[in-house]
């Protein structure tokens, strides 16, 4: 992948691009696994925010299996 852009909402009180992953992802071969990978190492970059509908390490936690699904359709 040359260039990569990833935005993640919902987690925080405010979207933002997730830019420690774009760049550990240019210079690779699309692989819905390894972006999984590479979101985990890089899941630190979020504080999630708790609401009513979940609480905050939730929604920091899914993101590895959420990237995964999103480089699958890709």
């Amino acid at each position: 992948m040359r260039e990569v852009r990833i935005a993640v909402g919902s987690v925080e009180a405010t979207a933002r691009r997730w830019t420690r992953l774009e760049g550990a992802l240019v210079g690779q071969k699309k692989s819905p696994e390894l972006a999984a990978e590479l979101a985990e190492s890089c899941i630190g970059d979020f504080q999630g925010r708790d609401g009513v509908d979940a609480p905050g390490w939730y929604r920091v936690k899914v993101l590895p299996s959420l990237v995964r699904k999103a480089f699958q359709s890709l």
